[in-house]
């Protein structure tokens, strides 16, 4: 019996090797996707987006929603040259960004809006900041950040709304995160009897309040997607205080639409399983 065992276990031992190379290609090819093919790796998704009310002016537009550009990352030029080439190409309509243009500097606005400039759009483009376009340490907001992204001309609104030529009516809301706490739903959709169209917020922590306050439909960026999407289970860290599932995409809340959007750049040039993304939508009547 003993002559048996002493085969079997170096049979074993002559394996070991082999998987162990397996293991440390497997590794490695999961570490090339996730720090150097993902990253770039940006998706432009399409999608019908039903608003109830929409003037006839407005129907069948294209909108495009870019969020989380974090200029200041190791590829921001080589991901925003290719994203304004691409969101030209698509000859949007309108254009809609949800924060986030730098990562946290000052010296990285000028670099993001030259990039925002170059942006065509026949109707213009209407932005949000987002959490990182502030400075955590004083919660105030970099300095002449608004002024140099609104030059190159984004119209910001900074909890406020705007009813775009043709009757379309967009809301927005300072960042509302863990970090920055400037929301003011109340505030942005004031007291006009009408609620808008659309609501634009960089997280989509807003969406109860805008169930409350009737708005048919928001768009939302901050949580990348998760950047980490675990098969079977989604992402771990998503930086909300609502479920994972309200993390990317579609999700509803009480008759209120919302989608998230991934974002353009990516925290530790990571991704996994969670392509960065320009969404695409047309608007409809519905």
């Amino acid at each position: 019996m003993r002559a048996d065992v002493r085969p079997m276990k170096e049979h074993s031992a002559r394996w070991l090797p082999a998987v162990a190379g397996l293991a440390v290609a497997a590794v490695t090819g999961l570490a090339v996707r996730a720090f150097l093919v993902e990253p770039t790796s940006v998706e432009v998704t399409r999608h019908d987006l039903p608003l109830p009310g929409l003037p006839s002016a407005w129907r069948g537009a294209r909108v495009v929603h870019l969020s989380d550009l974090h200029y200041g990352d190791p590829r921001s030029d080589r991901l925003l040259t290719w994203m304004v080439r691409t969101v030209n190409d698509l000859a949007p309509d309108l254009i809609l960004i949800t924060g986030d243009y730098v990562v946290r500097k000052s010296g990285e606005v000028d670099a993001c809006a030259r990039y925002l400039a170059e942006l065509r759009s026949r109707r213009g483009i209407v932005g949000v900041l987002g959490d990182h376009d502030f400075v955590f340490r004083t919660r105030q907001v970099i300095s002449g950040l608004p002024e140099r992204i609104e030059r190159a001309g984004v119209r910001l609104l900074r909890n406020a709304r705007t009813e775009l030529p043709g009757g379309l009516r967009i809301a927005g809301v300072e960042p509302g995160t863990h970090m920055i706490r400037r929301s003011d739903l109340d505030a942005a959709l004031g007291d006009e009897p009408a609620a808008p169209h659309l609501l634009l917020s960089h997280s989509p922590d807003i969406l109860p309040k805008a169930v409350e306050r009737g708005v048919p439909a928001v768009l939302a960026g901050h949580t990348h997607g998760g950047q980490v999407v675990v098969p079977l289970y989604g992402p771990p860290v998503t930086h909300l205080k609502l479920p994972k599932e309200y993390a990317s995409g579609w999700s509803e809340m009480r008759g209120t639409r919302m989608y998230t959007c991934r974002g353009l750049a990516s925290h530790y040039s990571l991704r996994f399983l969670c392509r960065p993304e320009i969404a695409v939508f047309t608007l409809r009547d519905g």
